[in-house]
């Protein structure tokens, strides 16, 4: 009797691995479309009220990480560069500014200066970087600066893997 309990728990647990390990492994890349919504999404709950959101963001809450597919997720800058709350980070405090990608792009650095010279336009900054077995692979960050309800000036951001176009035009 023991060992057929023990037997179902160990089923249990296996199918909730391989659940979880399914949902990571084959999350569909964000669309364009889904990252500007989440981006505008938050920047309207910073505006509205910063404290509030930045909580729900770092308890990873959704709409700020989706359950459904964890590829889909806004975190926020402070305008000096500081990453003041990510979904998927903790702790947060880290310096963003200054971070290179494999071309020696400093790509937070290019959003931060384009949300100071525009700070009421949003827009998308790519960066690449390279993977353990020497393969590119490229993303892009939507931007939008906001201030918040704290009267802060922040910048949110969401991250989305690029496809790469493969010989016979079909998508990667």
């Amino acid at each position: 009797m023991l060992i057929r309990g023990i037997i179902v728990n160990m089923k249990v647990i296996l199918a909730l691995i391989i659940t979880g390990l399914s949902v990571s492994l084959f999350a569909a890349t964000p669309t364009d479309d889904e990252v500007v919504s989440l981006v505008e999404q938050t920047a309207s709950a910073v505006s509205a009220n910063a404290p509030e959101t930045f909580m729900k963001i770092f308890r990873a809450e959704e709409p700020y990480i989706s359950k459904a597919n964890p590829e889909l997720f806004a975190y926020v800058l402070t305008e000096s560069g500081k990453i003041e709350v990510d979904p998927r980070v903790h702790p947060t405090g880290k310096m963003a500014r200054g971070i290179s990608d494999s071309k020696g792009k400093r790509y937070y650095d290019a959003i931060l200066e384009k949300a100071k010279a525009n700070p009421d336009d949003s827009g998308w900054e790519s960066y690449t970087l390279v993977k353990p077995d020497k393969s590119e692979i490229s993303f892009k960050i939507y931007f939008r600066p906001v201030t918040g309800s704290n009267g802060k000036k922040y910048i949110i951001c969401g991250l989305k893997q690029m496809e790469k176009e493969l010989k016979n035009g079909e998508k990667q």
